[in-house]
């Protein structure tokens, strides 16, 4: 559990090395208390910088760690005939519409609050 006093300088400084040596019990999940705060959105970012999936639950955020991760290679990634052809009215970009995807993400899925 992450403690709620705990600095997130400090929390920044230990998540490496929970990222190389895991955790203590050898489990995949962080656990801090989830509040409408600064704070929460602050210890979001500082899971995500380092890997973790954030999740929430029953007042809680859950940070996940995979222990076993998948990357596909673009390239080495088969898409059928079929795929391809249905795919062609979309364009994949990276870094092009920040603003857009966060207003999304805030109109399309639940937030118990803007922002």
């Amino acid at each position: 559990r992450i403690p709620s006093n705990m600095s997130l300088e400090d929390l920044d400084q230990i998540l490496p090395h929970i990222v190389d040596d895991g955790l203590p019990d050898g489990g995949e999940f962080v656990v801090a208390n989830l509040d409408e705060g600064e704070r929460t959105a602050s210890l979001v970012a500082v899971l995500v910088w380092h890997g973790f999936l954030p999740m929430s639950g029953v007042g809680l955020l859950l940070g996940k760690l995979h222990l076993n991760r998948c990357v596909l290679e673009p390239r080495e990634t088969h898409l059928a005939k079929k795929v391809r052809k249905r795919a062609k009215a979309f364009r994949l970009t990276v870094g092009e519409a920040w603003s857009q995807v966060v207003e999304h993400i805030q109109r399309l899925t639940y937030t118990s609050a803007p922002g």
